[in-house]
């Protein structure tokens, strides 16, 4: 399956430029006619230019851009909080607002995955328990009923 047919979550990186790069390439393949024309209008930017420039990392994110594109890209609160910080985490005026935005990062990127505790032993009775939990793990494909034993 293309990785692309699945929107990307923002949690999955560190590098807000990375995002918006994958975040089009996704849009792309989901809608034909999308371009950075199609986007920057979307955005009202006027100039498919300046977003051009920013996924090429030749121009800063400007906060209002930031704002628009926050906007635009229909971040619920935790999402929106992580796409703030990743902003300066990837444009920091500091060292140490990179530094304290790095460490909310990973808080907030603990906070989406819930750890699940349970009897190990139960998992080791049958040989196709660890496979079972490892492919629990991926989230790079969409399960389907074709797949259930």
């Amino acid at each position: 399956m293309n990785s692309l047919t699945l929107k990307p979550s923002i949690f999955d990186f560190l590098d807000l430029v990375q995002f918006l790069q994958t975040h089009f390439k996704w849009r792309k393949n989901v809608e034909a006619q999308f371009s950075y024309t199609a986007w920057s209008n979307e955005l009202g930017i006027g100039s498919k230019t300046i977003l051009r420039f920013v996924l090429q990392r030749k121009r800063r994110i400007s906060l209002k851009t930031a704002q628009v594109l926050k906007s635009n890209l229909r971040l619920q609160l935790p999402e929106a909080e992580y796409f703030d910080y990743l902003l300066s985490y990837s444009q920091p005026r500091s060292e140490a607002e990179r530094t304290a935005s790095g460490a909310k990062l990973i808080n907030l990127q603990r906070a989406q995955y819930k750890q699940v505790e349970f009897d190990a032993t139960q998992t080791t009775l049958d040989v196709l328990g660890p496979i079972v939990l490892t492919l629990l793990t991926f989230k790079d494909f969409e399960p389907r009923s074709e797949f259930a034993v």
